[in-house]
């Protein structure tokens, strides 16, 4: 049984765990040929050609793993950037249509989670030529009940069915399970998780990818000991709804939890970015939604979210600002989703570090108090990636003021910007020098030099 959790927290605290580090396969192996080494060459030598050698096998297992992944296929396991929202086509017959009809032009390709809509996700998914994250679950409600209603293997079992039944059906990209936010402090829960996607896996010949909802506030440790069992580090990234409407860097926080997340976890953990869409802008701000949905995905984008997923297209009562928040998704989705350039370039471009901004009269950092702790968040994200001939720059200024500053350690000197998502408001970008106003963005593109 799914529940909708928009105003959701989790009844108690979690204990502390503690897990042995695990490595994942393969990942410290390493081989080396003798003859990397040199007679009467000093150590400082042979460290240096040994880490040119290493930084060689990473770019060519990274464009090997680029190559391998389906072009045709949704990531994780393929190379098409991966766009959903919850519960689309939930309203009264024709609206519910009316809903559907535009959904795929939007730009989105993945239809679903639909709560009570999932027995006819297939169908709709089919209809509008979409993929389908198909909701998959035994009839257990954890917040109703305490333990188990029956036993374990019967409950896997279950799940064991509804997985078999409609495996063979290639619509389905994605399985999303109905018990969403289980606590990692609770035994049953946790053995539920961990027998579950088990029996998911089991019943799946194509070991499509398993994704379940976490809650908003929950920590990089909590979702790593959820990530021993899932494919997503996925939780609510709901800037407004969370209090902090005028600190919006809140969200370069909580996507940082999703990625330390995956970097602790034993299983590779892809991080979703779950922005909301479910109650009004606080009185009189409407107008400004769109600067916030901007910045909240591109920033959301420059900390390593490698999929979007709204919550929620659902047309809840006196939700005024629905239509609002659904044109600034809207203006980002076809330009971000499936093989489009930006996000081939996120997936499979390569990173570049090096790339940061300089303010010399700005703030450079940010003070979040945010899951437990005191976190600094730079006030400019960046993010700077090569791929196919050219330099793509993704900035955010996640303050509400304007900030000018510079780029630095671009692999090219003379840079001419043509944009790739649209900015709000005062945004500049010339050569290197930019300014970005409150909540402000540029998302930009130069050819490299040939």
């Amino acid at each position: 049984m799914a529940v909708d959790r928009s105003d959701r927290m989790a009844d108690g605290v979690p204990k502390t765990y503690s897990r042995p580090r695990t490595v994942r396969p393969y990942l410290h192996l390493v081989f080396i040929s003798k003859d990397i080494w040199t007679v009467g060459g000093s150590v400082k030598q042979q460290v240096v050609r040994l880490g040119m050698i290493l930084a060689a096998l990473q770019f060519a297992g990274e464009a090997c793993w680029a190559q391998s992944r389906a072009a045709d296929e949704l990531f994780p396991r393929g190379s098409l950037f991966p766009c959903a929202a919850y519960s689309v086509g939930s309203g009264p017959v024709l609206q519910a249509h009316a809903d559907l009809q535009r959904f795929r032009p939007s730009g989105a390709n993945l239809l679903g989670p639909q709560y009570g809509l999932n027995k006819t996700v297939l169908q709709d998914a089919k209809a509008h030529g979409l993929r389908a994250i198909y909701t998959v679950g035994a009839d257990v409600d954890f917040l109703k009940e305490k333990g188990l209603p029956k036993n374990i293997d019967e409950l896997a079992a279950d799940v064991t069915a509804q997985v078999s039944k409609v495996a063979p059906d290639r619509t389905i990209a994605w399985w999303y399970l109905a018990q969403e936010e289980l606590r990692t402090w609770r035994r049953d829960e946790m053995l539920y998780l961990e027998r579950i996607t088990e029996a998911i896996r089991k019943a799946d010949p194509l070991r499509r990818p398993i994704l379940m909802y976490d809650a908003g506030h929950r920590s990089s440790a909590e979702m790593a000991l959820t990530g021993r069992y899932l494919d997503f580090a996925a939780k609510g990234s709901y800037v407004n709804y969370s209090g902090n409407v005028d600190q919006r860097a809140w969200l370069a926080a909580s996507i940082q939890q999703e990625v330390e997340a995956a970097r602790q976890a034993p299983r590779k953990l892809t991080p979703l970015l779950i922005p909301e869409m479910f109650q009004n802008a606080p009185a009189g701000r409407s107008n400004q939604i769109g600067r916030w949905v901007r910045h909240d995905v591109v920033r959301g984008l420059i900390e390593g979210a490698s999929g979007l997923l709204i919550f929620s297209f659902w047309r809840r009562p006196n939700f005024e600002d629905y239509e609002t928040y659904f044109s600034a998704y809207t203006a980002i989705t076809p330009i971000l989703c499936g093989a489009r350039e930006l996000g081939q370039a996120l997936l499979l471009g390569e990173k570049l570090p090096a790339a940061i901004v300089d303010l010399p009269d700005g703030i450079m950092d940010l003070s979040i108090e945010a899951f437990g702790k005191t976190t600094s968040v730079p006030a400019v994200g960046v993010r700077a990636i090569r791929h196919r001939g050219a330099v793509y720059v993704l900035l955010a200024n996640s303050t509400g003021k304007e900030i000018a500053g510079s780029l630095k350690g671009l692999p090219v000197d003379e840079p001419v910007w043509s944009l790739t998502i649209p900015s709000i408001g005062p945004a500049l970008l010339k050569k290197t020098h930019f300014v970005l106003g409150p909540w402000g963005t540029l998302v930009v593109k130069a050819p490299l030099p040939k």
